[in-house]
């Protein structure tokens, strides 16, 4: 079972509220977020956020990330891994903070592996499923290609991605400060 809030050196990860709403609209209308994630429409409103609010985001597993000046963006894990921050707290280390407190989270309550994606032009991403421990997977990917195409909603074009998995063992050897116990 996962906690319903958590917290890392500097960072607490709290459930998403109704209260979000403002600051997810703001940051997701921003396309240097948006253009990053494949799902999120754009312009995004307060009927995406309120799907978002009611059907996407699970209590213990989707949380609202808040350094001490407040919200800088959402991190969860179900089967897969998914992360944004505001642009404002790009390169502080902070996604990677998150992603390691909701996976040691998971693999601490014994839940199995867990997929996440990229889209190959996305570098900073692509370093943080890294030293996460992820390993590049051949799903959704056709013979002799390194990686798939997804679609980009905001962007309304098929952007190159990588896809990627990652156990508790994985977990373990890249973030040994964090990993769970076996």
């Amino acid at each position: 079972m996962t906690r319903a809030q958590l917290k890392s050196a500097r960072l607490t990860l709290r459930p998403v509220v109704k209260t979000d709403c403002a600051a997810v609209v703001a940051a997701l209308n921003d396309l240097r977020v948006a253009r990053w994630l494949s799902s999120i429409p754009h312009p995004y409103g307060k009927t995406d956020f309120d799907h978002f609010f009611h059907h996407v985001a699970v209590k213990g597993k989707t949380f609202a990330v808040e350094n001490m000046q407040g919200f800088v963006g959402i991190c969860g894990v179900e089967s897969q891994l998914g992360y944004w921050l505001v642009p404002q707290a790009w390169g502080q280390g902070f996604a990677l903070e998150a992603a390691r407190a909701v996976l040691a989270d998971r693999f601490d309550a014994n839940l199995g592996a867990v997929a996440t994606y990229a889209f190959a032009d996305n570098i900073p991403s692509l370093r943080i499923l890294s030293r996460l421990g992820f390993v590049p997977s051949l799903h959704g990917v056709k013979q002799g290609e390194k990686q798939g195409v997804k679609m980009c909603r905001a962007l309304g074009a098929a952007r190159a991605h990588i896809e990627f998995t990652l156990n508790a063992d994985q977990f373990r050897a890249s973030n040994p400060n964090d990993a769970p116990n076996p």
